[in-house]
């Protein structure tokens, strides 16, 4: 086994440890794409066959393994809101004490938007899988330095 394989090998056992990681991590999920969650899937199957079928030597399967493993992290990757930060997605992880402003609103009884300014940048935009009064309650909980909430409307209601 070639020192790459190596590689791909400790990178796919630590990009699944840091799935684990974020499935405990995140407290209040967000809406799941399930488009996306489709194509990553069926991307991982397809890596995982040429792993299996296609390729012969080692260097090819375990480069395969790497990639199927890579599209699977995307694929059940969650977002949402954690003890910590803002999980936005992969490569988006902000802590809460670089929140200026969060801006919330029922969209129906078991959904949230929340917008997260950081300064007078809006930057993360959030559909929560959870009602209004539970995510408000979790964010006073944080030094999120203000939480505002769009009353409902008679339209709204």
């Amino acid at each position: 086994m070639s020192l790459m394989s190596i590689v791909y090998l400790t990178l796919s056992v630590l990009l699944i440890v840091a799935l684990i990681f974020d499935w405990r991590m995140v407290k209040i999920s967000t809406k799941i794409n399930w488009w996306r969650v489709g194509i990553c899937l069926l991307l991982a199957a397809i890596a995982a066959y040429s792993a299996k079928v296609l390729t012969t030597d080692a260097a090819g399967i375990t480069s395969s393994i790497f990639i199927a493993v890579f599209f699977f992290i995307f694929a059940l990757w969650r977002s949402g809101l954690s003890s910590r930060g803002i999980v936005g997605s992969i490569r988006s992880l902000k802590p809460y004490n670089l929140v200026s402003q969060v801006e919330l609103a029922a969209i129906n009884d078991q959904q949230t938007r929340a917008i997260f300014h950081f300064g007078t940048v809006q930057t993360q935009k959030l559909i929560l899988n959870a009602d209004l009064t539970t995510v408000e309650t979790f964010l006073r909980q944080t030094p999120v330095k203000s939480v505002q909430v769009e009353p409902k409307t008679e339209a709204d209601k």
